[in-house]
């Protein structure tokens, strides 16, 4: 059974993207811990519309002071503690 053109050029795409993210994904630098997003779209639908600072206190209170999140592929990393965001601006 031989493969269209078309599908040819879906299963390559395909197989370039899945191995670009194994490549890719290996070289990311530790972030701290942060709730778990979705493949592409990261943690969009987390993200409250108005009183955030409620939900990144939840964050905190699960994951620690420092939390980390992505959003369409923008690593944000949330300071929740003003003692450690003395101490992190103060040394840059």
């Amino acid at each position: 059974m031989a493969l269209s053109t078309f599908e040819l050029v879906v299963v390559t795409t395909v197989a370039s993207a899945c191995i670009a993210m194994l490549l890719t994904s290996k070289r990311r630098p530790p972030y701290p811990p942060g709730p778990k997003g979705y493949p592409f779209v990261g943690n969009i639908t987390d993200m409250p519309r108005k009183e955030e600072w409620l939900t990144f206190s939840e964050w905190a209170r699960e994951y620690g002071p420092l939390v980390s999140i992505s959003i369409l592929g923008q690593r944000i990393v949330i300071i929740n503690d003003y003692d450690l965001e003395r101490e992190l601006f103060d040394r840059r």
